[in-house]
């Protein structure tokens, strides 16, 4: 398994600009992180909670995101969401139910800052992420 990914600045800039727009709300933003290769691409998600703080990920939003993305779902390899009052570190709300081995991306908008993280045995493994100009 990989430690280090790439991702695209303008992919991640416009992440955290709608995590940092929907946390004015108290809400959270969703989505999957593909890869080919090293390189991971974000495909934003409906998220499905009502709830403040919550992020949820429907299967059915889930093919909807990747169809119109034109990307098969074996490309998935974990997902993203943000963390609008506390920091980029999964809780065990995030964890819980993950599938092993799955990548999960956080940003945290106070202040604002953004890891990455591959979940083992329900515990949060740093992973490197370099932001690529393109």
């Amino acid at each position: 398994m990989r430690n280090v990914y790439t991702v695209d600045r303008s992919e991640l800039m416009a992440f955290t600009s709608l995590a940092s727009q929907s946390a004015k709300r108290c809400m959270e933003v969703c989505g999957l992180l593909v890869a080919e290769h090293s390189r991971l691409q974000l495909i934003p998600v409906h998220n499905a909670s009502q709830e403040i703080l919550s992020f949820a990920v429907w299967k059915q939003w889930v093919q909807i995101a990747l169809r119109a993305a034109n990307c098969p779902a074996s490309r998935v390899v974990g997902t993203y969401h943000s963390h609008p009052i506390s920091g980029a570190v999964p809780g065990e709300s995030d964890i819980a139910g993950i599938k092993n081995g799955s990548l999960m991306l956080i940003a945290a908008t106070l202040p604002m800052e953004y890891k990455l993280w591959r979940i083992n045995d329900l515990t949060a493994i740093p992973m490197q992420l370099i932001v690529s100009q393109g």
